[in-house]
């Protein structure tokens, strides 16, 4: 996610979902951009002074089972761990240059069972667009380590930068490197097909790689 994308946006939207997996672990997410001159009476396009953007994550585990220091069939009992991030952004795209710029500022609290932690961070990014061209760089999670009791834990720094291409009305190409603090520098690609079959039905096919997967060559996302 580059914040400066969020700068595109020129009317109010707002997003939701809600995803349960396996052993108690579910994921929702929640955000809305309201471009700034969204209720004024004013002849500029509504993001004409920028886009604000307000998110919320959340990451849970419940029923973890906790057990004693003697191996036992039966836990002891269960105990919850959750991690919540709540995201302000604000984009704004500088007018007849093609670029954009944006940043967000984040609140990241953790906890497992009565053990809590909390930081902070940013996200600074840039989109430059040129006719069919699009490339974008920027920083994530730039801020504070998380701290449990006396042990503190870096945030996932990335730096990464990305282009895209629309080669024809119907092709989409798009390239992503990202340098990660921790770890090494993963590549991605990928495309898209895009068929309108009818004025108000229209279908689309997507394939890419990425280097940071394993578990099917880079081909499963």
């Amino acid at each position: 996610y580059n914040p400066a994308g969020l700068a595109a946006m020129k009317r109010f939207q707002a997003a939701g979902s809600h995803t349960s997996q396996f052993q108690g672990v579910s994921h929702k997410f929640a955000a809305l951009s309201v471009p700034l001159l969204s209720w004024v009476d004013s002849q500029k396009v509504k993001n004409a002074n920028g886009v604000l953007g307000l998110a919320v994550y959340n990451l849970s585990v419940d029923e973890i089972e906790r057990r004693g220091l003697v191996d036992t069939d039966t836990a002891n009992e269960t105990f919850e761990a959750s991690d919540f991030a709540y995201a302000l952004s604000y984009a704004y795209a500088v007018p007849n240059t093609g670029l954009a710029l944006g940043a967000t500022t984040k609140l990241i609290t953790s906890k497992i069972d009565d053990k809590s932690a909390s930081a902070y961070a940013m996200d600074l990014g840039g989109q430059y667009q040129q006719g069919r061209l699009n490339l974008g760089l920027g920083v994530r999670n730039l801020g504070s380590g998380i701290k449990f009791v006396s042990e503190s834990d870096p945030l996932p720094l990335v730096i990464f930068s990305g282009a895209g291409m629309q080669f024809t009305e119907s092709m989409l190409g798009t390239l992503e490197v990202d340098m990660p603090r921790d770890n090494k520098v993963t590549l991605g690609l990928g495309g898209e097909y895009r068929h309108q079959f009818a004025p108000k039905l229209a279908g689309s096919a997507r394939a890419g790689y990425n280097t940071s997967r394993r578990d099917a060559g880079g081909i499963a996302g």
